[in-house]
C-alpha cells in the first residue's frame, strides 16, 4: 500500500475546514470536486480522508486563501474538543503530568502519521511534532493546525503554556522538521 492511500484525517476535520472556506467565500463543493472527492463524504463522520486527499485539498486551499497562517486559524476552529477530549479535560482529576501523558497517547493513536515525542523535564513538559512521512507542501499547515488546537485544549487547564514554532513552520513554502509546545 502506498503512503498516499493511508487514512490520515477524520472527515470531522474536513467539515471545520469547509466552514472556514465558506467564511472566505471559497466554495468547498467545487474544491472537493476538483480534488476528485464527493461532497457527500461530509455526511459520513466515520470516514477518513487519505493522505493524498488531504494533500490535494489543503494545497488547493492554501493557494486560494488570503489568510497568513491559515493553519493556526483552522486549528483554533477544529479544537481537539471534537474528540471527546473536552469532557476528559473537565472530568479527569489526574495530576497534570499523568493527564498530559494520557492525552498524548490518545493523539498518537488518532493521528498515526504525526510523530509526537513527549518530553517531561522537572519544570516543564513539551511535545515535539515531526512527520513519519513527509507531507511536503502541507506540513506547515498541519503543524500550525495541530499545535494551535492542542494549545486551545491545554489552556483550559493551565495558563502556563507557550507555543513555539520554528520560523519555517509558519511558511507554506518549506517543510517542517520539528516544532514544540511547552507546558510549564
Amino acid at each position: 500500500m502506498n503512503i498516499n492511500d493511508l487514512p490520515f484525517l477524520p472527515v470531522v476535520y474536513l467539515s471545520k475546514l469547509t466552514e472556514q472556506m465558506l467564511e472566505e467565500n471559497i466554495q468547498p463543493e467545487l474544491l472537493l470536486r476538483d480534488c476528485g472527492i464527493s461532497p457527500n463524504i461530509l455526511k459520513n463522520p466515520e470516514a477518513y480522508l487519505s493522505v493524498y486527499q488531504v494533500r490535494a485539498i489543503v494545497s488547493r486551499y492554501i493557494g486560494l486563501t488570503g489568510l497568513s497562517c491559515a493553519g493556526i486559524r483552522y486549528g483554533q476552529r477544529l479544537d481537539l474538543l471534537t474528540h471527546g477530549l473536552f469532557g476528559y479535560v473537565f472530568l479527569t482529576r489526574l495530576p497534570f503530568r499523568e493527564f498530559m501523558t494520557n492525552i498524548f497517547h490518545y493523539l498518537q493513536v488518532r493521528l498515526p502519521l504525526l510523530s509526537l515525542e513527549l518530553c517531561q523535564e522537572s519544570d516543564y513538559i513539551s511535545v515535539k511534532l515531526s512527520y513519519r512521512q513527509p507531507l511536503h507542501e502541507i506540513e506547515a499547515f498541519v503543524t500550525q493546525a495541530f499545535l494551535s488546537s492542542l494549545y486551545n485544549l491545554v489552556s483550559l487547564i493551565t495558563k502556563h503554556i507557550s507555543l513555539h514554532f520554528q520560523a519555517h513552520s509558519l511558511s507554506h513554502h518549506r517543510s517542517t522538521s520539528l516544532t514544540q509546545i511547552y507546558f510549564l
